[in-house]
């Protein structure tokens, strides 16, 4: 790690007797004194001369805990200029933003119907004979009776599935490309084609000093957990079945229909002498609904090794 030693408060150089201040970044030769190294690199400035001091006049007065450093105008760029070690370069994520495709919940479906069964009575008060059904609609055949009524019940056991986190995990970044100093004679002032900028891996929340107004909160990567799906679950489970029932001269519940009312009970008689010959049920359920989940849910953003490069 390279570290501004001999700094006042204000991380500039304490200059002569005359008052005047220096702003330049003094470094102590072998020092491993620093920035944190928990940003996801370990810098180490060197100095031929233990006095001497990196040539940072071209910023404003860098505050205690602030380190210099260049960021491209190129974000793909990925070598830092000069020659080996005289610069860290460091690849950089920004901005990271949770796209429809980041955090997605697979749609609910539902598996499975509902079926409606039931039971005719006949003869009489609608007592005297008895069918049952399982599935509708139903005829009852060959029989001579002048009142019948039928009761439904729903069967089945329908599921859902999906509610399913399928996105990618992924948020989207801006790139910064960014060379550290690390050699105490390095021209930082003199790079073209960098913003001179400061960093601190202390200031995590974007905050900078006054002189240096524009902020980026930075990282070595992002990472994202997906808020929890919702639930798929039946969401009509008192849907109930509806019908009903109809009376026909003939035997097989076709032709001119003798009477006919709801399939719920109650006793229908067709008002007729000669009685009818069969009976049929026609019946329905509404189809099962497990609930609206699926879609972008959001999600919360992580960042690995965060820091904050201000520039003026």
């Amino acid at each position: 790690m390279f570290a501004a030693c001999g700094l006042d408060e204000l991380g500039t150089q304490n200059g002569g007797n005359d008052g005047s201040v220096t702003p330049d970044v003094t470094v102590e030769s072998g020092s491993d004194a620093g920035p944190p190294g928990d940003a996801g690199f370990d810098v180490v400035m060197t100095c031929a001369d233990v006095d001497a001091s990196l040539d940072a006049s071209c910023l404003p007065p860098i505050p205690m805990g602030w380190y210099p450093v260049a960021v491209a105008s190129d974000a793909g760029q990925t070598t830092c200029p000069g020659d080996a070690g005289d610069y860290l370069p460091v690849a950089w994520v920004t901005d990271p933003v949770i796209t429809a495709s980041t955090c997605y919940c697979s749609p609910c479906s539902a598996a499975g119907n509902w079926q409606c069964s039931g039971q005719i009575a006949a003869g009489g008060t609608c007592t005297t004979d008895k069918q049952t059904f399982t599935t509708a609609p139903y005829c009852w055949t060959n029989i001579n009776h002048n009142t019948a009524e039928a009761t439904l019940a729903r069967t089945g056991s329908p599921s859902c599935s999906g509610g399913v986190a399928q996105g990618t995990n992924q948020a989207s970044t801006t790139p910064i490309s960014a060379c550290i100093p690390q050699n105490c004679a390095d021209d930082f002032c003199g790079l073209g084609g960098y913003r001179r900028c400061i960093y601190s891996t202390t200031v995590t929340d974007g905050g900078c000093p006054a002189q240096y107004p524009l902020a980026h909160i930075v990282s070595t990567g992002v990472s994202v957990t997906c808020n929890t799906c919702s639930t798929c679950a039946i969401q009509n489970n008192d849907a109930g079945c509806t019908g009903t029932l109809t009376e026909y001269s003939n035997t097989n519940c076709t032709g001119a229909a003798m009477a006919s009312g709801a399939a719920d009970g109650t006793c229908i008689d067709n008002n007729n002498v000669a009685g009818f010959n069969s009976v049929g049920v026609d019946a329905s359920v509404a189809a099962p609904s497990c609930g609206s989940s699926g879609g972008a849910v959001g999600g919360t953003v992580q960042l690995s090794n965060a820091a904050t490069v201000c520039c003026p």
